[in-house]
């Protein structure tokens, strides 16, 4: 696997070893965001063990607004790099929304772990400061960050409530699996918006330098430890006031912080510490000194938090050199230290005060062969990968939607050539439709009519793009001859499915029955292909070209596109009304076609498939280009035509529908493909007879 992993914090122990280790199984690229005031590009490129590093700037967006230059900067290298799996790794700035929608429209998987509150907190820490905020609902959010959001942006507070909750639910749909780091802060996002079987809860994995002899405590004396940083938020003026309490005992504390020297408020802390004599303190403790400067001289570590900690790692280190903990009434560290009998909770500094002298009188004491529960890196990263390859085995889900009848082709064998009303979905149905299937459905078909020939086009493609779809669009193309139209295709990463009918231009004209029709779809396709990711183009057998078939697709094949699809004709719509005059026999097309395939198969890295064929007329060597091979999973592919003025809302499933209207034969039941085959159409039949269907018995 190539797996591509973003972070702006490259230094937090479990992701930064859990990365490195994972390098040596896989190919990995890390992009370290350096999240900066309204910055971007690409910085430098280098090798760190086996892994690609990329050092990338981008502007620090704390509530999700749409960020499009981070869309363009992360266009530019997942297009280089191909990766399997986009791994996000959330803290409170990266703006996720743009990321992901590069990701979709590439159809890679996506994985995001939630390291802090960031999703659904604009502070990142469901703390306002002074308490802890209870986030039942967004829309009664009402803290200084949303009020300040909401009136740079000249919204009022419900409305821009309204507008994170839609962007937060964008997110989780385009997460193939969404991690967090407690059961708390996964029970805090179900509750805002469900539960979800993309939802999961992993606790941190520890890689710390083993201890390679066991150091022996010179004091007997109890001594505490804290370890971490001097932000407000981790309650170190609880340890202060305790310590204060506990003036006449017998103890020591063990102070090991992270600070900058330009951090005010750490500088007033250290000196209030170091006016202590009972507290000594190491400034940014190296990773490797952890156990012979610091574990190992400490009985109990504290951490005194103040808001709900996702992780946190130092629980997870004191527990990895059996240290107990002394740890603040918050329920994700709570629920990790069950089955811990030698730890403690405590509710406010007058408790901790409590815990600490009646372990110094000897009240409380170490439990011997006490249950630390903690997992290694190894194991850690067995268990992402195992989320990993549920989502490359998740099934893709495909949403067909038809945007209107209207045309500006007449295709004399156009399978919606007879429906009515003659006009496009009013775009706000389509809206609704887009919204409404997005948590079932990745792919989105766009189909018509002709979709690009819509005033509202591009508001349906930016619609479906922000939502997170992978876009498929179905057009004959010719609008597309026009380059700076085209060219605007680019920012959406399609796939796109057109026509050729045949490579004399005078046949194709008259088969979409539009006078120079060939030279415009021509020179779409070649516009296309430079501004899409995918091209297939199929040939609609009729039977005015079906013996040009050869000749047309070696012209295709010049174009070097992806996929030539080789088309039956669904006898429906204007096919079914001009039955006879364009619907030709699968005994006719048998060796034209079977000419055709042969020579691409030799000739060409061009991908086949075959469509709308009984299996008795297709070749040995094309078994495995069948498109109407069987689906397990019959709802994969839904389609819908939203309700209008004129006509009621239809709706099917793609994979149900079409057997329904296919038949097979008593001589079917002895064809070796008898289980896979689908038949065929039943109106072919009623025109056509069945005496032309022979059964497969071997090759």
């Amino acid at each position: 696997m190539k797996i591509l992993h973003i972070t702006p914090n490259k230094n937090h122990t479990c992701l930064f070893n859990f990365i490195k280790n994972q390098a040596k199984r896989h190919e990995v690229i890390l992009a370290v965001l350096n999240l900066s005031e309204d910055i971007y590009g690409i910085g430098k490129e280098y090798i760190n063990g086996n892994m690609k590093c990329l050092e990338i700037t981008a502007k620090k967006i704390i509530d999700f607004s749409y960020d499009n230059k981070l869309k363009i900067v992360f266009d530019r290298v997942m297009k280089k790099y191909h990766p399997d799996f986009v791994h996000i790794h959330l803290f409170s700035g990266i703006s996720a929304i743009p990321i992901l929608n590069v990701a979709c429209s590439l159809e890679i998987k996506r994985v995001i772990t939630s390291h802090d509150h960031s999703l659904i907190c604009l502070r990142g820490t469901c703390h306002n400061g002074n308490k802890k905020c209870k986030i039942n609902s967004l829309q009664r959010c009402n803290c200084a960050e949303a009020k300040y959001f909401a009136n740079t942006q000249k919204r009022r507070l419900g409305e821009y409530n309204r507008l994170r909750e839609g962007r937060i639910k964008n997110i989780i749909d385009m997460c193939d699996k969404l991690i967090f780091c407690s059961q708390a802060q996964e029970r805090m996002v179900s509750a805002l918006f469900g539960n979800n079987p993309k939802f999961v809860t992993l606790y941190y994995g520890v890689d710390l330098p083993k201890a390679q002899k066991t150091i022996e405590k010179k004091s007997g004396r109890i001594t505490f430890g804290y370890l971490g940083s001097m932000h407000p938020l981790k309650g170190v003026d609880t340890i202060i006031k305790a310590v204060k309490y506990l003036n006449k005992y017998d103890f020591n504390i063990i102070m090991a912080v992270r600070h900058k020297k330009n951090d005010q408020y750490a500088h007033n802390i250290l000196a209030k510490l170091k006016s202590t004599k009972r507290v000594k303190i190491i400034k940014n403790i190296m990773y490797k000194d952890f156990y012979a400067l610091f574990f190992s001289k400490i009985d109990y570590l504290i951490i005194p938090s103040l808001w709900e900690e996702t992780g946190p790692m130092t629980l997870f280190e004191s527990f990895f050199y059996k240290v107990p903990v002394i740890i603040a009434n918050q329920e994700s560290m709570v629920e990790k230290i069950k089955g811990n009998k030698s730890s403690k909770i405590f509710a406010n500094s007058l408790d901790l005060t409590q815990i600490m002298k009646k372990i110094i009188k000897g009240e409380i004491k170490k439990i011997k062969n006490d249950n630390f529960r903690l997992k290694g890196i190894n194991e850690y990263g067995s268990q992402i990968e195992s989320l990993y390859k549920d989502s490359i085995n998740k099934r893709i889900r495909t949403l067909k939607l038809k945007t209107g009848y209207l045309c500006n082709n007449r295709c004399i064998f156009c399978v919606t050539g007879d429906n009515s009303p003659g006009k496009f979905v009013d775009f706000e149905l389509i809206k609704k439709s887009l919204l409404e299937y997005r948590k079932t459905y990745d792919r989105l078909i766009l189909t018509g009519g002709e979709p690009s020939i819509r005033n509202d086009f591009f508001s349906i493609l930016d619609l479906a793009y922000l939502l997170g779809y992978k876009i498929i669009l179905e057009t004959n193309a010719r609008i597309f001859s026009n380059n700076e139209l085209c060219a605007q295709l680019r920012y959406y990463n399609l796939n796109i499915t057109t026509h050729i009918e045949c490579y004399k231009p005078r046949v194709h004209d008259l088969i979409i029955r539009i006078p120079h029709g060939f030279e415009e779809a021509v020179a779409g396709i070649k516009n296309l292909k430079a501004n899409c990711r995918k091209i297939i183009v199929k040939i609609m057998l009729t039977k005015w070209n079906y013996k040009f078939l050869l000749n047309t697709v070696k012209f295709i094949s010049k174009f070097k596109i992806d996929t030539i699809w080789c088309v039956f004709l669904t006898p429906q719509g204007n096919a079914r009304l001009y039955f006879d005059k364009v619907v030709p026999t699968y005994s006719e097309i048998s060796p034209f076609l079977s000419d055709a395939l042969t020579w691409l198969k030799n000739n060409s890295k061009t991908e086949i498939v075959i469509e709308n064929f009984p299996y008795c007329f297709v070749g040995p060597g094309f078994i495995n280009s069948m498109m109407e091979n069987p689906v397990d999973e019959k709802k994969i592919m839904f389609g819908i035509y939203p309700a209008c003025i004129s006509l009621d809302e239809h709706k099917y499933y793609i994979y149900e529908e079409r057997p329904k209207q296919k038949t097979k034969f008593p001589q079917c039941k002895n064809c070796r493909f008898n289980n896979l085959c689908e038949g065929v159409y039943k109106e072919y039949v009623r025109k056509i007879g069945k005496d032309e269907f022979i059964p497969v018995l071997k090759w």
